[in-house]
Order: structure tokens, then sequence, then C-alpha cells
């Protein structure tokens, strides 16, 4: 077989949940942030009180 098949788990992330997340390109800012999305085994995180055109 030359591709394994892989298993996706399942997240326990749901629409709409309140979460704690991580600024990549500032490590050092953590703020509140709502699940916006999920798709397979990720999902989109948008940084609660940001503004959509930064």
């Amino acid at each position: 077989m030359l591709f394994r098949e892989q298993t996706v788990t399942t997240s326990k992330f749901q629409g709409g949940m309140k979460l704690e997340a991580v600024d990549r390109k500032n490590p050092c800012l953590v703020c509140v942030a709502t699940v916006a999305d999920i798709v397979d085994n990720r999902f989109l995180v948008h940084f609660d009180n940001w503004d959509e055109h930064i």
C-alpha cells in the first residue's frame, strides 16, 4: 500500500464555543476567542473584539 488511510479524530469543539487563543504572530498575546467554523479535524478561531478588516 502506497498511502495509509488516516483516521480523523473528531474534536470536542463546537461552533460558538469560547476559548483562550494565542496570537501566532505575537505569542505573548493570549485573547478570548470563539470557534467560528469546524472542518474535519481543524477549526477556525476568531479572536473576539478584533476588527474583521485587520
